[in-house]
């Protein structure tokens, strides 16, 4: 039975405008490249996992031994919902986790996602500001054993179809999470088989999202 980390990092990252010369899921965390942090934390607490990082091939290319690097090209970026882009590496045997590059995981959030052991899709991320005054309304990642495959590429390509019908402003996860557990567009959230990380986990959208969040978790962790 395989048990697989994705970490998708091959999105456009406009809004990051190159801050510090870096793609942003290399913004330094501790003095180390925040995806080399993420791989060596899991791979402290779960050895056993195996870890694939997409990657958009017009950026210098992603070297962490024993991590498989995907590229992701135009075609895929441009039109392709991201969870989809890493279908051919979501596990046949196994459970799977998805956890989007440009986000710091907490301690207590990669314990959180490797407690999984449902039968269902379950997502983390955050509804409301975090205790530390940080983001709201972000998914930071999933995660799902192979028999929910099908449910979810089935929502992700009806959250695609929202988008191209003009139903939805764009085919984030959001959509998908709300299409898998039958969530009304106006109903409260959020539903089933989320987790609230009420913690320092954050992602890092822009340079100001990341200055805030090296700033708080300065005064946090003193």
């Amino acid at each position: 039975m395989t048990t697989r980390l994705i970490i998708p990092c091959a999105g456009e990252q406009t809004r990051w405008q190159n801050y510090l010369g870096l793609a942003k899921y290399m913004a330094p965390v501790d003095g180390e490249p925040l995806l080399e942090y993420t791989v060596r934390k899991f791979r402290e607490k779960c050895p056993e996992l195996e870890i694939v990082a997409s990657w958009n091939p017009y950026r210098p290319v992603i070297e962490i031994p024993g991590v498989v690097c995907s590229p992701v090209f135009g075609e895929q970026l441009q039109q392709h919902y991201k969870l989809l882009s890493s279908l051919q590496h979501w596990s046949e045997t196994g459970r799977t986790f998805i956890l989007f590059g440009d986000v710091f995981f907490s301690d207590d959030a990669m314990d959180a996602f490797l407690a999984v052991t449902s039968d269902a899709v379950e997502w983390f991320g955050r509804i409301n500001s975090s205790q530390h005054g940080l983001d709201s309304q972000e998914i930071f990642g999933l995660t799902f054993p192979a028999t929910q495959h099908l449910a979810l590429i089935k929502a992700a390509m009806l959250a695609m179809q929202d988008l191209l019908r003009g139903n939805a402003a764009d085919a984030k996860a959001w959509e998908t999470y709300r299409r898998l557990v039958g969530l009304p567009k106006n109903g409260e959230w959020p539903g089933p088989n989320f987790h609230e990380l009420n913690d320092l986990s954050e992602d890092f959208d822009t340079p100001e999202e990341y200055e805030h969040w090296r700033k708080v978790r300065s005064l946090v962790e003193v």
